[in-house]
């Protein structure tokens, strides 16, 4: 069967829908032997036993997109008992989350073997306390059971590398999530495994930082030695208040972090970079000096460090002798 003969058959049976099981393209009209035609002309992917999606829609998706769908695909495909946990709870509850695996992870009350579970899913053999597992919607009008806000951190916590560790709780924080509740579970777990880094990683949350990359900057500005600047800063100007990603006050410099979605996800980029350059000029008119950090810079700290040293002993010798004309 010719590929585009296969590609209009199953596009105009396909639902509005992202994930389908066999069973449901087969109810649709996609038998087996379409099916197949579809996954070897590359018209439909397979991303896990039994769950298929359009290879156009799956292109096109994101990567945290891409995750969502594979967790679908699980959850239609696995009877399971338990809850979605980890980085998987991580992502149903949509925090952040910084250049991880899709693996899926599940904590159930038995143990399973890999090829049980399938190559994708990693099972926890554990059972969670009551008032740490919650429900949320899932596809098909069903739901799916997932761990908290609070128990997603500590098991990120306990098992992750510290910054992506304090990327997911930084957002839980900002969604909700209770920190004393978080360290009461600490301290009901004396002697788990893992249970001195999510001690750590609960010490460095901060609930206002608004992006993986202010977290990471604020990270590591803690290593440099230098005092820490103020997060999330709102300064007036004539032109209005204008919040600022860090502010060291007492020598008037903002640092700010530019990542890319920062400007370029909601708004035509055009208007988004008007705005920002209003923002700049009305905080540079009440003498606010400006550093600016991007993803390549956290890659580089010594050259980081010492730039923003510099930075700062300029901002202070401005600052003084402003501070002396007036």
């Amino acid at each position: 069967m010719q590929r585009n003969i296969v590609e209009a058959r199953v596009t105009a049976a396909w639902p509005k829908l992202d994930v389908l099981t066999a069973a449901e393209l087969t109810e649709v009209g996609i038998g087996e032997r379409l099916r197949m035609e579809a996954v070897r002309w590359g018209v439909v992917l397979r991303i896990r036993r039994g769950a298929y999606v359009l290879a156009a829609l799956w292109k096109q998706s994101t990567h945290k997109q891409q995750n969502l769908m594979r967790i679908r695909a699980h959850f239609l495909t696995t009877p399971h008992a338990g809850a979605y946990s980890h980085t998987t709870a991580a992502r149903l509850h949509h925090l952040y989350i910084w250049s991880i695996n899709s693996t899926i992870h599940l904590s159930q009350p038995f143990s399973s073997t890999r090829r049980s579970s399938g190559g994708d899913v990693q099972t926890h053999n554990r059972v969670l306390p009551v008032g740490e597992t919650v429900v949320l919607q899932g596809p098909r009008g069903r739901t799916i059971t997932a761990t908290s806000l609070e128990r997603t951190v500590l098991d990120c916590a306990r098992e992750l590398e510290l910054h992506r560790a304090v990327i997911i709780g930084d957002h839980a924080l900002r969604l909700g999530a209770s920190l004393s509740k978080m360290e009461g579970m600490v301290n009901a777990m004396p002697g788990a495994p893992g249970i001195r880094k999510a001690r750590n990683v609960l010490s460095l949350l901060d609930g206002r930082s608004e992006s993986p990359g202010e977290t990471r900057t604020r990270l590591l500005l803690r290593t440099f030695g230098i005092p820490m600047p103020e997060p999330q800063v709102r300064l007036s100007t004539r032109h209005g208040d204008h919040r600022v990603d860090f502010a060291w006050k007492e020598i008037l410099l903002i640092l700010e972090f530019d990542g890319r979605s920062k400007y370029f996800d909601y708004r035509p980029t055009d208007q988004v970079i008007l705005d920002e350059r209003k923002r700049e000029n009305a905080l540079t008119e009440v003498h606010w000096n400006f550093f600016r950090v991007d993803w390549s810079d956290l890659s580089n700290p010594e050259e980081l460090k010492a730039r923003i040293i510099k930075a700062m002993e300029r901002a202070a010798a401005r600052t003084a002798a402003l501070r002396l004309a007036t």
